[in-house]
């Protein structure tokens, strides 16, 4: 089962958080109840557990912390904490089915540190069945960012209309605006400034069109258009830093021209400074 590449911005299954123990993890808790309520779905607290008896008694206390901070941040929240046995990834990924998006934090003591360090959010990335959003930040000990852009890393793809829908009701949630972006790296040096001031004019009329057809769903959402001279991680690194939010999409040509995501994706998911959301082209 893949992910809709026409985004659904009315899909009303629950918002998973993996929970672990760690600080990283309540935050992500507490970053995805504002997006709970607002979409008016369930928050799902999960811990994945061995067959351990000590492991369950610790699950079961900090699946307790995480509801207290998910119930502090909007007490209307309807929060169902539990744990699930299995392997890592299998386990997580079999919990995307019927979700709205799996929310993971950036560093942790348990599996979601494996996640951040290994290959684990990667492949959760490329194969969930919903999107995947990371909790990170410029400072692991901080609040998530709470001004700033919704960057929206497109490149001329057809998930660019799904990306950029998302994007624009991230910005909804938020009241932020939306920064579409376009690495261009091919551009010879004689020509650069001429091709670059045609780049931008062609980019900007592309996500025009793009934001009048989601403008019905997402009204009055702001949408501005940046091309940038640099590679696709590294411009959204950068930019990351006075944003709220980062999407991207985990399969097909990147926005980069040519350059394939998986990479892109995975490098921000190390060194974003914002929470990224990797929404999965469908197969």
């Amino acid at each position: 089962m893949g992910v809709e590449t026409v985004y659904n911005p009315h899909r009303d299954e629950p918002i998973v958080v993996g929970i672990d123990g760690s600080d990283q993890a309540v935050r992500a808790a507490e970053w995805a109840t504002v997006e709970a309520v607002s979409r008016r779905v369930e928050l799902h607290l999960v811990y994945v557990i061995s067959k351990d008896e000590l492991e369950r008694r610790y699950a079961e206390r900090v699946l307790a912390v995480a509801e207290a901070a998910a119930m502090r941040v909007d007490g209307s929240v309807k929060v169902e904490s539990r744990m699930v046995r299995g392997p890592l990834v299998s386990t997580l990924r079999a919990q995307t089915e019927s979700a709205t998006v799996l929310v993971l934090g950036s560093v942790g003591m348990g599996f979601i540190r494996r996640a951040m360090v290994g290959s684990t959010a990667s492949a959760l990335a490329a194969g969930a069945a919903c999107p995947v959003v990371v909790v990170r930040g410029s400072d692991p000990d901080a609040a998530p960012p709470s001004a700033g852009p919704v960057l929206a890393g497109l490149g001329g793809h057809h998930i660019d209309d799904a990306l950029l829908g998302s994007a624009m009701h991230e910005a909804s949630i938020r009241s932020a605006q939306v920064l579409a972006v376009r690495a261009q790296m091919d551009l010879m040096p004689d020509l650069r400034r001429r091709r670059a001031l045609e780049v931008e004019r062609e980019f900007d009329e592309e996500i025009r069109g793009r934001v009048e057809r989601w403008h019905t769903t997402f009204p009055g959402i702001r949408v501005d258009t940046l091309v940038v001279q640099d590679t696709a991680a590294e411009s959204l690194t950068a930019l990351s830093a006075n944003a709220q939010m980062i999407v991207v999409g985990s399969r097909g040509r990147g926005f980069v021209e040519g350059a394939a995501l998986g990479s892109t994706s995975q490098s921000l998911l190390l060194s974003a400074q914002c929470p990224i959301l990797v929404y999965r082209e469908s197969r």
